[in-house]
């Protein structure tokens, strides 16, 4: 399995998504219970809307697809802090992907403060947090930043959409 996942993070690098949403599909369809494939497909559905045709995305029902697999996560991964990063992260950016605005902005962070809660240690959900609250110009958040730095640096080191995305976005700049 991490063989096919790492073929597919391949495909992506190459922008070949049409081919890795294929090979998506068919992994996830047998491995639903395994953090990092879900964790991949979900990002990938969401992060796509930039990089393909929209035609595509009506093709492959991405919206439908992308609310169905965060339901299917929530269902079996809600006590996984990477999990409530993430779908906190990427429904703060676009709420309505996920359905009525002011409900998902409420669950974005919700799911940022559960991952937060349930790892009270680490940098990254802190700085994100902090980040996304009204305190986002506070020393508390400059001091989030710079102490997430690191963490961002060597936890998103690898390949891939999810990586590649992160990496840029989370190394907040001075």
């Amino acid at each position: 399995m991490e063989k096919e996942l790492i073929k597919i993070i391949e495909l992506e690098n190459n922008r070949k998504f049409e081919l890795a949403f294929k090979e998506y599909v068919e992994l996830y369809s047998r491995n639903k219970n395994d953090f990092e494939v879900w964790k991949n497909f979900f990002f990938f559905l969401w992060v796509i809307i930039e990089e393909m045709p929209k035609e595509f995305s009506e093709k492959i029902e991405r919206e439908k697809k992308l609310k169905e697999m965060f339901e299917e996560g929530l269902s079996i991964f809600s006590q996984n802090p990477e999990f409530n990063f993430i779908t906190g992260y990427v429904m703060s950016i676009f709420p309505y992907e996920f359905g009525d605005f002011i409900e998902y902005e409420r669950k974005s962070s919700e799911l940022l403060a559960k991952a937060r809660n349930l790892e009270p240690y680490n940098d990254i959900y802190e700085m994100v947090y902090i980040g996304n609250s009204e305190n986002s110009n506070s020393e508390e958040y400059l001091n989030a930043k710079n102490n997430a730095k690191p963490k961002v640096i060597e936890k998103y080191k690898g390949s891939g959409l999810l990586n590649e995305y992160f990496k840029q976005v989370l190394i907040r700049k001075e």
